[in-house]
């Protein structure tokens, strides 16, 4: 993880991460940002990998880091100085069960991935040198994360069961994802299952198991799991995204005159102090003069006539903490090169997704819709008493909207979609205790195919409806009727001054760019939406209420010649072959 400061100690222990942990870091960040995550348990944290990842995720309001090892959690707590998240990351120095009080904790080597509690640990206890007494507590003894969205790492070798069995009041009342090692027979699945939980990805022996509704939609995980793929695929060639990190805080300008470059640093503020700054004028990748160590953030060369390439190299670090230090660099003058791309990380959110667009042609018209957090919305329903809202495509914000008027006995929403948009909002693809009818004079469908009868409809509805000033607008819609954002600009233009767009903020950087300049320029407010994570009720996730939700789902294309795949499961508690003929493959210490 390159965008952060780690001991040397902790580079080397974070080496094994990577090795046998490469992608798991990216997903658990991603799934952080695509459940709108607000708080992170790091159980097992060692030396802060997964802690300091957390710190990305920009929803991510405190994480709390656990870690019974003492050599290790000294390390993590350095590590979290050195990159100034202190008020966001809290450490601690104790052992999560299933009970408090004290576990017996054997350790290998410092900061090993194998130390944990003797009596439940995977690996034989002759491996620990030393073993001895940590304080223990439970999950649920935490206060005040009830109802929180929560993402959690779980990784203390073979103590995951102990872990799950202290958090059972918390798992329960909160939305949540869980990442945790996973080996065949240990039982976590039918613990987790009665917890109201299901997995729904796998990575080597990492699962990762949630109750949110949002991670039942293919389409969503997938993005998830795209974005997680771009992010350890651009990292690890070295095209990191501009991440607001300890490693990012210092940008370099420069003029020229005559013959003298004059540089200046500038620091983003919250992660130095006491900052001094030294300088180096590198020619043809050898250091020709330096400017030590000094409080002006200034310095002045003269450059050479003749040279290949003339480099700036300048330091940052904290005058009493030297060895939290960053530097950043700017070349004056450089061969020519190949063209570098930049960082495709922003480019991987995959909304607006052509793939929802083939899918649908197969019979799939909810693929693409998920639940997003209108209370922005609602908020402005109560207090401006909106009565009159646009929505352009189908979904399940529509009901959600339609549900609000109805408990105001007025109001109504215009949704402009597809016709198998239309199709599952009647057929009830989006709830299943309450049927289209009972909203129907709340909602007015109106179906379109194209450009040019969308324009002609939203026109229609705009001369006829009153004081339109709040539009929502499904991601996903565009790409469904094959509109570009600059055409959809220019329809809008005629609504009211200062109208409200809504729309999803879970979206490709380009997009939401070209979307905000746009709105601007017609005087257009953007009010961004995230996704909603609400927890799937226990009854939902039964075999019986599966085939029930496929008995009522209609089909809206013919695919009667469609292919049939057989899948075959294993069964959770047969025990892996390994272990059936008493053989063991794994190298304890190289796990990450």
């Amino acid at each position: 993880m390159e965008c952060f400061l780690w001991t040397d100690a902790s580079k080397a222990r974070n080496q094994l991460s990577e090795k046998y942990e490469p992608l798991q870091p990216f997903l658990f960040l991603s799934f952080l940002e695509f459940s709108g995550a607000e708080i992170v348990l790091d159980v097992g944290a060692n030396v802060g990998l997964y802690s300091l990842v957390a710190t990305l995720a920009v929803k991510v309001s405190s994480v709390y880091s656990f870690e019974p090892d003492e050599a290790a959690y000294q390390e993590l707590n350095q590590n979290l100085t050195l990159n100034c998240v202190e008020k966001l990351c809290k450490p601690f120095q104790l052992a999560i069960s299933d009970s408090t009080g004290s576990v017996h904790f054997g350790r290998h080597s410092p900061m090993s991935g194998v130390n944990g509690v003797v009596n439940t640990s995977i690996h034989d206890a002759s491996i620990f040198s030393e073993t001895y007494d940590v304080e223990a507590v439970t999950l649920d003894q935490l206060d005040d994360m009830q109802g929180k969205v929560l993402g959690i790492k779980i990784d203390v070798e073979g103590h995951e069961l102990q872990v799950i069995d202290g958090a059972s009041k918390l798992l329960s009342q909160s939305p949540a994802f869980i990442q945790i090692e996973h080996y065949t027979g240990s039982g976590i699945d039918e613990k987790l299952k009665n917890l109201g939980y299901f997995c729904f990805f796998t990575a080597g022996h990492d699962h990762y198991f949630t109750n949110v509704s949002n991670f039942r939609n293919p389409l969503f995980v997938k993005r998830a799991i795209e974005h997680a793929s771009t992010w350890f695929i651009e990292t690890h060639a070295g095209r990191w995204p501009d991440v607001n990190t300890i490693k990012n805080s210092l940008s370099v300008t420069y003029d020229l005159s005559a013959d003298k470059a004059n540089i200046e640093c500038v620091l983003r503020d919250g992660f130095f102090s006491e900052p001094e700054y030294a300088f180096y004028l590198m020619v043809n990748n050898e250091k020709l003069h330096q400017q030590w160590y000094q409080i002006e953030p200034k310095a002045t060369f003269i450059l050479p006539e003749i040279a290949d390439s003339i480099e700036i190299k300048c330091f940052v670090r904290e005058k009493q903490f030297p060895e939290k230090k960053v530097m950043e660099s700017c070349f004056i003058k450089h061969k020519t090169s190949g063209y570098r791309a930049e960082s495709a990380v922003g480019e991987s959110i995959g909304m607006p997704s052509q793939y929802a667009v083939v899918s649908r042609l197969f019979g799939r018209p909810c693929v693409d819709d998920f639940d997003i957090n209108l209370s922005p919305l609602l908020h402005a329903i109560n207090i401006q008493n909106i009565e009159n809202i646009i929505q352009l495509g189908a979904g399940i914000t529509a009901l959600a909207l339609a549900r609000k008027f109805k408990q105001m006995n007025a109001g109504c929403l215009s949704v402009l979609c597809t016709e198998e948009g239309a199709l599952a909002l009647k057929q009830g693809h989006y709830f299943k205790d309450e049927v289209f009818n009972d909203y129907s004079q709340r909602i007015s469908l109106h179906r379109v195919s194209n450009v040019h009868n969308f324009e002609k409809t939203l026109a229609s509805l705009v001369q006829r409806i009153d004081s339109v000033s709040h539009v929502i607008l499904r991601g996903q819609f565009l790409a469904d009727i094959g509109i570009s954002v600059v055409e959809l600009m220019r329809l809008l233009a005629h609504f009211p001054k200062g109208c409200k767009l809504y729309t999803e903020g879970l979206v490709n950087a380009s997009y939401r760019r070209e979307l905000t300049d746009l709105a601007a320029k017609h005087d257009i407010t953007v009010e961004w939406l995230y996704p909603r994570s609400t927890i799937i009720p226990i009854e939902e996730l039964s075999l019986e209420d599966c085939q029930y939700a496929t008995n009522n789902i209609s089909v809206v294309k013919d695919m009667s010649h469609a292919t049939v795949v057989d899948l075959s499961f294993s069964v959770p508690n047969s025990p892996s072959f390994e272990r059936a003929l008493g053989l063991d493959f794994s190298l304890f210490e190289d796990r990450g």
